[in-house]
């Protein structure tokens, strides 16, 4: 067997995940029995015994589903007994804090609930205000726990699961918490301390926006790149450029070698002295997945180079995931080690044969020519990385880039200049020079990441550059490209091979989109968003946009922005929020920024909502009650207010949806809204029975939901919008509907 660890590496990090992903966790039991059984029955069929290959995958398959079961019934069992209680927990903040959504998260280890030690467990504990403590800290508060639940957009019990985090918390009074400060003076503790200077260094010298990505760049920091900056780079398919990966990696290990070759030392000393930047850089990230994958990859490749041996890459590979999930075995759920090795793993297989293709292409004189030589290469880096990870990016992001190859070409470059240039900056300003000499690099190194932001906000905007996966169509389209490229690279020779594949999809893709434009003339699609405490209706119909949301105490917007902007939702006609408790003034704001609206209508006047100078908008209010058609009548909303609870009927024809925020009273609903087909509720109204209807979608915490779902009729449809995440809802000419992800 040539690659044992390359087998046995990927093999494993499958297996956990089919187990992790798809066995139910009650028969958890089962997987290693089953695996056992199906490995000893391998062993004696003969055909089978003489094939190694086989028979290590089974025992790594068999050894994966024992090592599932073991996690489980320690890691993750023994804190489901929290779940839905609440408790006084007292332990250490393991990271740095970070702020998203408005929400404070604090990732601690907690080793005393409630009048007993236990062994300490990780947990992500938010709240709704900062509080006094920092990494070390020991921190004593009430806190309530609750398992995450994933959602179309997000996948969050993924992934907390791959950081070895099995259950959340919030505080339940940020008031009245006590702090216990650490004195404490660890080699951990330093290296956070360092990370936090290098993070916080650039911030006295660039705007907040370019310092937030400089860190993603740097060092995989992208709790605090705006939403908006984010689904730009998804769009370009460069995403992965803002986190610590490979590429990272090979920039500190060739600043080093140059350094040390410079310095005249030996070639074997060289290599394995550049295993401490590596080790001090992978110490930095917070021991990001995807960089220890690339940092103990390096690890080898120099050792074995001081050793004067050949390293196998694919073997490296194998060797550095099965120890990250053999440490870890949740880690095989997390998108960027994924992501990851499966770039690394591209760029081993392909890259050569690609460089080679585009060589033989090009007149062999023009192809030596030093700078036709370095495109090519970044040209086929490019390539060979988004083969194995495209697919990925697709399935988690919902966005297909049709400019992503491009557009790495002119990324991957610009990134490493500005690696090198964040390093510069972000370590002489944490030695403390003057600022006279931080000045140059701090220009030089701020004008490349506004360049980065400027690219990627100009190629996000070009028409077509994306497509969202939302459209029923692309599924099929993104499998004909795959099955088209297969057949022609095996029936016909390259040139012919590569201009088919670009020929048949395009072709392919036109037609699914005038097909899917006929298919979709005078029908009504209404996506509904989930928000947590918010929800968001947009109703589109040939090319006309409508939006009517409801916020609440705790608005997770992001879910409406990315909606927005991946469906590449432009002009809106109407926009209403129906009700609010406390409006969303930055998510309003980008709305208005981004988006062409007609006519915006809002609850109550607020000037720090919108700004009408500056935005060019003058928008509608309304007080108690809401009365509005657009689209010559076939579109109405109507709000009112009752006892403090408000009732939006959305009304298409004559299809109804009543939104209730608040769960509120049947009776209080006007004459005009007692017709429904479908109610959209956070909570149940008082005497909801007594109406007839057909669904009730309902939003909201996932805790919510289960306590309400129980109470509604059997033959009532129940759709779970925090499971889901979002839901579609299309309407034919006869006023049926069909209610779908």
């Amino acid at each position: 067997m040539k690659r044992p660890m390359f087998v046995i590496g990927f093999v494993y990090i499958l297996a956990l995940l089919i187990i992790q992903s798809n066995v139910p966790e009650k028969n958890l039991i089962f997987a290693p029995i089953i695996s056992a059984l199906i490995c000893i029955l391998l062993i004696f069929i003969p055909i089978t015994r003489k094939n190694k290959t086989i028979i290590i995958s089974a025992v790594t398959i068999t050894f994966a589903a024992i090592v599932s079961f073991v996690n489980f019934k320690i890691n993750i069992e023994t804190t489901r007994k929290y779940n839905e209680r609440e408790e006084i927990i007292s332990g250490i903040i393991d990271d740095l804090p970070y702020e998203k959504n408005g929400t404070l998260h604090y990732k601690i280890k907690v080793d005393y609930v409630t009048n007993e030690e236990v062994t300490p467990f990780k947990v992500m504990l938010s709240s709704s205000a900062p509080l006094e403590c920092d990494f070390g800290d020991r921190l004593y508060c009430v806190a309530h726990f609750y398992i995450p639940q994933s959602s179309y957009f997000f996948d969050s019990k993924q992934y907390y699961h791959s950081q070895g985090i099995y259950i959340n918390a919030y505080v339940k009074n940020p008031d009245q918490t006590y702090v216990k400060k650490n004195p404490e003076n660890s080699l951990r503790h330093q290296i956070i301390k360092l990370r936090t200077k290098l993070l916080d260094a650039p911030k006295n010298f660039l705007d907040e926006k370019i310092v937030n990505i400089q860190n993603g760049i740097f060092l995989g920091e992208q709790n605090n790149i705006e939403n908006l900056q984010k689904i730009n780079l998804l769009k370009n398919g460069i995403y992965h450029l803002v986190c610590t990966s490979g590429i990272h990696i090979s920039v500190i290990v060739t600043i080093f070698l140059w350094c040390f070759k410079k310095l005249k030392f030996e070639k074997k000393l060289s290599c394995l002295l550049a295993i401490i930047p590596i080790s001090l850089f992978v110490l930095l990230t917070g021991f990001s997945l995807s960089a220890v994958r690339a940092g103990i990859m390096y690890t080898i490749y120099l050792i074995a180079t001081a050793l004067s041996k050949k390293s196998d890459s694919l073997n490296s590979i194998g060797l550095s995931i099965f120890l990250i999930c053999l440490l870890n075995p949740n880690s095989a759920l997390s998108l960027g080690l994924w992501m990851s090795a499966l770039s690394v793993l591209g760029i081993t297989l392909f890259n050569q044969k690609i460089f080679l293709f585009f060589v033989g292409i090009f007149n062999k004189r023009i192809s030596n020519n030093p700078m036709v030589k370095a495109i090519i290469s970044s040209v086929s880096v490019s390539l060979s990385a988004s083969i194995l990870t495209a697919p990925l990016t697709i399935f988690y992001s919902k966005i297909f880039s049709l400019t992503q190859i491009f557009t790495n070409i002119i990324f991957v470059p610009l990134t490493t200049v500005i690696l090198i240039s964040s390093l510069i900056l972000s370590v002489i300003c944490a030695v403390g020079l003057p600022r006279l000499i931080i000045y140059p690099f701090a220009f030089i190194c701020g004008i490349n990441v506004k360049f980065f932001i400027k690219l990627s906000d100009f190629f996000a905007k070009i028409p077509f550059c994306y497509i969202s996966l939302d459209y029923p169509f692309i599924k099929f389209w993104i499998g004909i490209i795959i099955l088209t490229a297969a057949v022609c690279f095996v029936l016909f020779n390259r040139t012919k091979a590569f201009a088919f594949s670009i020929i048949i999809p395009v072709t392919a893709l036109i037609c699914g989109v005038f097909s899917y434009q006929i298919y979709s003339f005078n029908r009504t699609h209404i996506s509904v968003i989930n928000g947590n405490e918010s929800v968001m209706c947009i109703i589109r119909k040939n090319g006309h946009t409508a939006c009517i949301s409801c916020f609440g105490e705790k608005n997770y917007i992001k879910n409406f922005e990315n909606f927005l902007e991946c469906s590449n939702i432009n002009d809106i006609d109407y926009f209403a929020v129906a009700d609010s408790k406390n409006l969303p003034d930055k998510f309003i704001k980008n709305t208005i920024k981004n988006h062409k609206i007609n006519c915006f209508i809002l609850p109550s006047y607020d000037d720090k909502y919108i700004s009408s100078e500056e935005t060019g908008i003058y928008p509608l209010y309304f007080g108690t009650e809401l009365h509005s058609s657009i689209w010559g009548g076939e579109l109405s909303v109507d709000s009112v207010v009752k006892n403090d609870c408000s009732y939006t009927n959305i009304k298409i024809y004559k299809f109804n949806i009543l939104i209730v925020p608040e769960g509120g009273n049947i009776d209080d609903i006007p004459d005009n809204m007692n017709n429904f087909d479908i109610i959209l509720s956070y909570g149940i109204p008082v005497n909801f029975e007594y109406k007839n209807y057909e669904s009730v979608i309902m939003y909201g915490p996932q805790y919510v939901i289960s306590e309400y779902v129980s109470k509604f009729g059997k033959y009532v449809k129940i759709y779970n919008l925090a499971y889901y995440g979002k839901l579609n809802i299309t309407l034919k000419n006869n006023n049926n509907y069909k209610i779908g992800v």
